[in-house]
């Protein structure tokens, strides 16, 4: 994302014009990165939030025409459900279950949405660092690239590590046989999550489901103990 921050800088970079008589000229260069930057914002919240409208939408109709899950699948589990949507509420009997937690946020709840990048660390330091170094940089352009670092900030993801902790303390001490990761990518950007429960659970295997292909989990710790399978021989 380091490549994207600075391409985000680069577009909203706009050299003031210092010909002009008129200060609000150069100042306008500020506020003008400031709106694109806030607009950019706000059409990614409006889109997810009518890309969740959309799924619950959607969700009625599956629950009625072409259900054929087993709907006790999750009885006597515990869930971390890393959806806004309420899929799991619709389609699956949750009265045995111990715990359905939205990690980033139940949309029909009206709970806050967490969405975002990992956040490289030192990365912003070093960005600003060179930003400050730079002598060379006019005033204007460099408050441009300042708001680009808040921009990059606000779209980064806001990791529930303590709340994911507490939740699970109520679990340590019990004996848990597998986890398993239905439609989740495991990629970079929840890694930190999988690692905490890994740990705190010790669980004896990973059960990972795929849908066209395998994925390449070397990345985790615990490699050894994932297996995967196909996502639809679980729900049948």
């Amino acid at each position: 994302m380091g490549r994207g921050l600075s391409e985000v800088c680069d577009q909203i970079e706009q050299v003031p014009d210092y010909m002009s008589d008129c200060e609000d000229d150069r100042e306008g260069t500020v506020i003008e990165a400031e709106e694109q930057l806030d607009n950019i914002l706000e059409m990614r919240d409006t889109a997810l939030k009518e890309m969740v409208d959309e799924a619950n939408f959607k969700l009625d109709e599956l629950s009625l025409s072409l259900f054929q899950y087993n709907r006790h699948l999750f009885d006597n589990n515990a869930i971390i459900n890393f959806n806004y949507t309420s899929t799991i509420e619709r389609l699956f009997n949750l009265d045995n279950t111990f715990l359905n937690w939205h990690i980033h946020g139940y949309y029909e709840d009206g709970e806050d949405l967490i969405f975002g990048f990992d956040k490289k660390k030192g990365y912003l330091e070093e960005y600003q660092k060179d930003l400050d170094n730079n002598e060379n940089i006019d005033p204007f352009i460099y408050r441009q690239h300042n708001m680009g670092l808040e921009f990059y900030n606000a779209n980064s993801k806001d990791y529930q590590i303590k709340q994911l902790e507490e939740k699970l303390k109520v679990f340590s001490k019990r004996k848990v046989d597998s986890v398993i990761v239905l439609g989740h990518s495991m990629g970079e950007v929840d890694h930190v999550y999988m690692e905490i429960i890994d740990k705190t659970l010790s669980p004896n295997i990973w059960e990972v489901s795929y849908y066209n292909s395998i994925g390449n989990y070397d990345n985790y710790s615990f490699t050894n103990k994932i297996r995967q399978f196909p996502f639809h021989y679980l729900i049948k």
